[in-house]
């Protein structure tokens, strides 16, 4: 068990040189190293090669503990000791999907400005290769994502980084989605906070185009659903007389949501009011 408090800074303690440092073999006559996060998880692989079975550490903190980079910090450890090289090794795809994660799941919030708003759990597959056990693949499943911050922010906070991130993107691929700034879209502007102190988005859309491409992921396709949520929002109802229905006040952000998304206009805007009852 260690317990860590999150500094909210870089401190350098996180090297090459202390990975080493934390893997080299020691004996009990060795002076104890302080303790870290790397001492963790080098018990956990070495037990894991000892005993030739599968090995588990648990993150868990309140908001801003800082599991998030704790996380990133352990992958860091294990691609020095048990990574292989090359951009499309196991273990870079495998560090690819950190900035994806956290810029789909990670949001503003009155506490942190990078809080993971859904739960993680990841497997690392390792093989045995003699000396040392290599990373050959990994899976990571996501669980209780806060859906509802899609469309509502409370204030102070944002919505997920990737919908602001988006108009980071180069002139053209924002024209072709008729994007203007982060404050005209009603799903960014509610909770009268568009940026986030130590979060560079336009750095960080730009990793995750990288990530993108080396995951082989279609990332325009990814990007036309993330810009058809934010012209979601911007979708208005007027009701139409006394009675309940209601009509769509402008039908060309609908159309455009509906070309983004690959649909039928006509069929869209009859599904956005109409109420289908079944027995």
């Amino acid at each position: 068990i260690l317990i860590y408090i999150n500094p909210y800074k870089s401190l350098p303690i996180f090297t090459p040189e202390l990975v080493r440092t934390y893997y080299a073999p020691r004996s009990e006559l060795d002076e104890p190293l302080p303790p870290h996060v790397y001492q963790v998880v080098n018990n956990t692989y070495l037990q894991m090669r000892r005993e030739g079975s599968a090995q588990g550490m648990v993150i868990s903190g309140e908001s801003g503990a800082g599991k998030t980079e704790a996380t990133k910090i352990c992958l860091s450890f294990l691609a020095e000791v048990a990574g292989s090289s090359g951009p499309d090794s196991p273990t870079q795809l495998l560090m690819d999907s950190s900035p994806i994660m956290e810029s789909f799941g990670n949001a503003k919030t009155v506490r942190n400005n990078n809080s993971s708003r859904f739960g993680k759990y990841m497997e690392i597959h390792f093989k045995d290769a003699g000396a040392r056990s290599v990373i050959i693949g990994g899976t990571i499943k996501k669980y209780l994502l806060e859906k509802s911050r899609i469309v509502w922010q409370a204030a102070g906070e944002r919505n997920f980084h990737i919908l602001v991130e988006i108009f980071e993107l180069p002139a053209a691929i924002k024209a072709k989605y008729a994007l203007t700034k982060p404050e005209d879209y009603f799903y960014i502007n509610q909770g009268g906070s568009i940026r986030a102190e130590g979060w560079d988005d336009k750095e960080e859309i730009e990793g995750v185009q990288a990530a993108f491409k080396r995951l082989g992921i279609d990332g325009p396709a990814i990007f036309d659903i993330v810009a058809a949520v934010l012209w979601m929002g911007q979708v208005t109802f007027v009701g139409r007389g006394q009675d309940t229905a209601v009509k769509i006040e402008d039908s060309s952000v609908v159309n455009r949501v509906a070309n983004l998304l690959g649909l039928d206009e006509k069929g869209f805007a009859a599904t956005l009011t109409t109420r289908t009852v079944k027995a």
